[in-house]
């Protein structure tokens, strides 16, 4: 039908050239895979238009009819089956994103061109569709064959690859459709009745999904891009803003006498405990502030681990990577790094770092284990798959990602547990004199309890 062929090669131009922006722009590959197929399938249903009997008088007779069924088909078949791919390329940084730019339209524009060439000189021979225009059961048969690719798709999806997670969504309702579409061939017996043209109108809305998608990753992108101006602007009076407070806080809680205190005594148990037998390894943990860990490093005992926060945020905030992983190496010891998403995955749902980044940034580090919280079966999957596929980042990849996160990062709001009392337990708030959790409502200004009694 020339008006759903019309508005899918619309729909794949847009996502081409929107793609195609955002990889420029990001000087990364992970919108290229879609930039691909819609490159593709915008010349498919270019020639799907141009062979359709009564679109272009020249292009007429049996052989184009039996093409434009046979076109039709297998943009069925190649459309999830591209998509399916595309949720399991992942992204990198790109050094010369035009060259890649225009590598991946030509391929996408060449595969669409043999596709079409394909179609006239193999349809012919296949009889799909007759004279009249009424449907073969080789058309039903071939058209459920798209149910496999999309399935696939699905289910690659549900483990957890996602691709450009940005636009997965758009993604995976147009494999859902392709599925639909495959299930509705088997209904479809002759042209231009209301089962063909709702077919049809079933066979764009998966272009119209990635279109979809691909408009609400650039309008998010454009919201993205005003905020961080204003975060920019405003960062610096946020830093002051916040080492001032965090000053005042040391000043009320300095951690360092109650280190001593705890330390009194224990590092002589924790030698007979491994001499009798009773605990096997030894290590110690914290999240607050790197000198206090400094410090624990300072009696010299030979812990056998040390766990610490480590993330792509630490580095512009009381970093842990900085001051104590260098020295817990040193000294031989297993490094640990837990908070590997900043705690709380609050930088993941603000948009600040994709989870693949964030996690691949934490397992490049000179670590013996990294540590991420799991609380659906769909974390699970999707963290096997990011350990599975694991490439460790290059030291200008971990800087780049630092250096983008330094802004959101640098008064400490995204690691409450270092600038904050919040997820101190209730024994190390006594220890400094401070009520527990269930005794109090709020914490104002940093320094001010409201009592509930």
């Amino acid at each position: 039908m020339p008006a759903c062929d019309a508005a899918a090669i619309v729909s794949m131009l847009v996502v081409t050239l929107l793609g195609s922006l955002d990889a420029e722009l990001r000087r990364n590959r992970r919108s290229l895979p879609i930039v691909f197929v819609a490159a593709a399938t915008a010349v498919m249903w270019a020639g799907h238009f141009a062979i359709f009997p009564g679109d272009i008088p020249a292009l007429q007779g049996q052989r184009f009819n039996q093409a434009t069924a046979m076109l039709f088909l297998t943009i069925n078949l190649l459309t999830p089956l591209m998509l399916s791919t595309a949720l399991v390329v992942r992204g990198g940084e790109l050094s010369n994103p035009r060259r890649y730019i225009v590598a991946v339209n030509v391929a996408g524009a060449l595969l669409g061109a043999l596709v079409i060439a394909f179609a006239v000189v193999v349809g012919p021979n296949l009889q799909t569709v007759s004279p009249q225009g009424e449907f073969y059961a080789v058309d039903a048969i071939v058209g459920v064959g798209g149910i496999i690719p999309a399935v696939v798709g699905l289910l690659v999806y549900s483990f957890g690859l996602h691709g450009d997670e940005r636009i997965a969504g758009g993604v995976l309702a147009a494999l859902t459709f392709t599925a639909l579409n495959s299930i509705s061939l088997l209904y479809l017996h002759l042209r231009y009745t209301p089962p063909w043209y709702a077919d049809h109108v079933l066979a764009f809305l998966p272009f119209a999904a990635l279109v979809a998608g691909q408009l609400w990753l650039y309008t998010g992108s454009v919201v993205a891009e005003r905020e961080a101006g204003a975060e920019l602007a405003s960062a610096s009076e946020r830093r002051r803003i916040g080492l001032d407070v965090a000053k005042a806080m040391a000043r009320e809680t300095d951690p360092m006498p109650v280190v001593d205190r705890l330390l009194t005594g224990v590092i002589e148990a924790l030698d007979e405990a491994k001499k009798a037998g009773k605990v096997r390894y030894v290590g110690f943990t914290g999240h607050k502030n790197p000198s206090i860990h400094l410090k624990m490093l300072s009696y010299n005992y030979a812990f056998d681990s040390v766990q610490m926060p480590l993330n792509a945020f630490d580095t512009s905030y009381r970093s842990f990577q900085k001051h104590v992983l260098p020295e817990v190496n040193k000294r031989g010891m297993a490094g640990l790094g837990m908070k590997s998403l900043g705690g709380n995955g609050q930088p993941i749902t603000k948009g600040v770092v994709r989870v693949e980044d964030a996690l691949r940034y934490a397992m490049s580090l000179p670590v013996a284990t990294t540590i991420s919280g799991i609380d659906s079966l769909a974390v699970l999957r999707q963290n096997l798959a990011i350990a599975r596929g694991f490439q460790p980042m290059t030291a200008e990849e971990m800087e780049a990602l630092a250096r983008r996160c330094a802004v959101a990062a640098g008064d400490g709001h995204l690691e409450l547990y270092k600038s904050t009392m919040k997820y101190d337990g209730d024994v190390g708030r006594g220890q400094h004199g401070l009520p527990s959790h269930n005794t109090i409502t709020l914490w104002a200004h940093g320094a001010r309890w409201i009592d509930q009694q």
